[in-house]
């Protein structure tokens, strides 16, 4: 079965599209345009999918100092003092 397809072709047969997609073989749909699509199964797409995590981490955003910078220093601040504190032993217990 064929991994690249001509829309009026991957129309044709959608349900092969769609099953071979969930078996993990991602599908490749080419327009007349030249526009592209990939079609591939949930959960396939979630595992790729980047979270706010990793896209705030991988992009430069601005100037150093920017607002969203103090803001993520500041969080950054918060949860290591939240996590000192949740990490360090009880002092009354022995």
């Amino acid at each position: 079965m064929p991994t690249s397809w001509q829309v009026a072709e991957a129309r044709r047969h959608f349900a092969e599209v769609i099953d071979a997609a969930s078996h993990g073989e991602p599908q490749f749909i080419a327009g007349r345009d030249g526009s592209e699509v990939v079609v591939v199964s949930k959960s396939d797409f979630d595992a790729t999918r980047p979270n706010l995590r990793t896209a705030l981490l991988a992009n430069p955003f601005g100037n150093r100092g920017d607002r969203l910078d103090q803001a993520l220093s500041d969080a950054r601040e918060v949860l290591g003092a939240a996590v000192t504190v949740v990490g360090e032993p009880d002092a009354d217990r022995s």
